[in-house]
């Protein structure tokens, strides 16, 4: 059957609902996964369930930026849309219908949500095509994925032969973007051939829903790959250093029916409710939660803008280029990771209402009003200094070359500031210079292959971008991650222990000294800054 501009058209259709569907997804799922009581103990049971749902969250953003590159390589310019999801309504699902029904859901806590989210990401168990249609409705996501395929079989029939030059749906490299860390942790990112379209489909469709979802038989030669029993294959896996990578070995779908499966007795204990009761978890520096909320909204579309943007010119820089001093898409990014939780501390669902006129200033301005201790974003002394000395970064607290150049500028000699001036970061692989990696995974090429021995294990002293560890700065309860087997023997000693005194080893190493100085304590402007604490703060990625 040949391809002809009608099924181009509706091809084109389903690709932009495959975006509008992944993106809906990522704020629910990053709601769910962040209502754990962040005062649960590291050995309950929940972080297991939390760090799965997390580790779909994650990948839901990396099947994002697929989805807006193959729309891309086809000519269409990707719409990324202004999504308003009020916590406390229903809000309607685009694109699937399950059961014949409009499927509504609300916002909520992960025990809440669970369902929906499992029937978000059913795959369809008869094994047969799914016709498309002109609706791009369906009743899960591997439904849609499934119409899209039999629309892509059907190109690769036509045009496989065909000389890219004269296909005229195809464009090579056309606006491609591979964010951060995602070209070290998968494969398949930018978009330079018509294989490459088919393997990033085979990645988001195996790592989402599995065998399920691709047609049984494929046209014109081409076979679309999938695992089996829930297992993705070894191509579409994540690498071997990443945080989720035992998580990520897993189908969407498999995660969330093992965490539904992980619940206890009484599955709501160990989560916050939205019930307007305050936890003890809250810190005593929160700002009212009106506060919280009206930042996680400039935020939020703060970064529905800059992807509009990145997907449209085919550049989307993790920090800001032409403000320097102002945030940027990763440093928005990671202060989900710190707002979500405050908001259910107090006992608040938080909602993503999208806002027009936000720059980053504003953006900016709300990080100042929400987050005394800078966290996940720089007072306006570090900023400066950031600026002035860009080789002269570190990673944590303690870790600062000489006199002067720590969080603040209240440092008085080497290996006593206060905290991180490096770019903050929450995955490995995601550093941007040298000395900026600070976590105990291991760290792997661009060819996904293990770094030598030599190059592992070195926090705050990792040689050059994307080889650095998991997290800066570096959690105060960041352990070296529990390999099984482990690759490097000699360096078995070292799991389970603490990243940052092991950091601070090497420090002395390196001034050639017996014993570091103690990290300083004193105000930074108006907050009686402790570097101890806003380690405490930070989420570590292995304990």
């Amino acid at each position: 059957m040949a391809f002809l501009q009608k099924d181009a058209s509706l091809l084109y259709k389903h690709l932009q609902a495959i975006i509008e569907v992944e993106l809906f997804t990522i704020p629910l799922y990053l709601t769910a996964s962040n209502s754990l009581r962040s005062s649960t103990p590291y050995d309950d049971p929940a972080w297991k369930l939390q760090t799965l749902a997390t580790s779909v969250a994650v990948q839901e953003m990396y099947h994002l930026q697929q989805a807006c590159n193959l729309a891309n390589a086809f000519n269409i310019q990707p719409t990324i849309p202004t999504l308003a999801l009020q916590a406390g309504q229903e809000i309607l699902v685009p694109h699937l219908d399950p059961g014949n029904r409009k499927f509504f859901l609300k916002l909520g806590n992960l025990p809440d949500t669970i369902k929906a989210m499992i029937e978000i990401e059913t795959p369809d168990d008869s094994g047969q095509p799914v016709t498309p249609n002109p609706d791009v409705t369906y009743k899960s996501i591997g439904d849609l994925y499934n119409a899209t395929l039999q629309l892509l079989a059907e190109y690769w029939a036509t045009f496989q032969n065909v000389p890219t030059q004269l296909d005229p749906h195809f464009t090579p490299n056309h606006k491609q973007i591979g964010y951060g860390a995602f070209p070290s942790r998968f494969r398949f990112n930018q978009i330079a051939t018509r294989t490459d379209v088919m393997q990033s489909v085979n990645a988001i469709t195996d790592q989402g829903e599995g065998h399920t979802v691709a047609p049984p038989k494929s046209s014109g030669g081409y076979t679309f790959k999938y695992g089996q029993d829930g297992k993705i294959l070894e191509p579409y896996q994540g690498s071997q250093s990443d945080r989720f990578y035992d998580q990520d070995l897993w189908t969407h779908y498999y995660r969330f029916v093992e965490i539904q499966n992980g619940f206890g007795p009484n599955p709501q204990a160990p989560y916050y409710q939205a019930n307007g009761g305050v936890s003890p978890d809250l810190p005593n520096w929160a700002p009212p939660v009106d506060t919280i909320q009206a930042a996680i909204n400039t935020i939020w579309s703060f970064l529905l803008d800059t992807m509009q943007a990145g997907f449209t010119s085919g550049n989307l820089p993790e920090n800001n280029p032409t403000q320097p001093k102002l945030p940027g898409f990763n440093s928005a990014m990671v202060s989900f990771k710190y707002l979500l939780p405050m908001m259910w501390q107090y006992g608040v669902c938080p909602s993503f209402i999208y806002r027009e006129d936000v720059t980053a200033q504003t953006v900016q301005d709300a990080m100042d009003a929400v987050d005394p201790w800078c966290l996940f974003h720089w007072d306006a002394i570090t900023s400066q200094l950031r600026a002035e000395h860009p080789d002269q970064l570190n990673a944590c607290q303690g870790l600062n070359d000489c006199k002067g150049l720590g969080w603040g500028a209240i440092a008085t000699e080497a290996a006593n500031g206060a905290c991180a001036t490096a770019d903050t970061h929450t995955c490995v692989g995601s550093n941007t210079c040298s000395r900026q990696g600070g976590c105990g995974f291991f760290s792997e090429n661009d060819k996904h292959e293990l770094l030598p021995l030599s190059e592992q294990w070195i926090p705050g002293l990792n040689t050059g971008a994307s080889a650095g560890g998991c997290q800066t700065p570096i959690a105060k309860r960041q352990v070296f991650h529990r390999y099984n087997p482990m690759p490097f023997p000699t360096l078995a000693p070292l799991e389970g222990t603490s990243v940052w005194d092991r950091a601070r080893a090497l420090m002395a190493i390196k001034l050639h000294v017996s014993q570091l100085p103690t990290p300083v304590k004193q105000k930074i402007g108006d907050v009686d800054y402790d570097g101890d604490q806003r380690r405490f703060y930070t989420t570590p990625s292995s304990t």
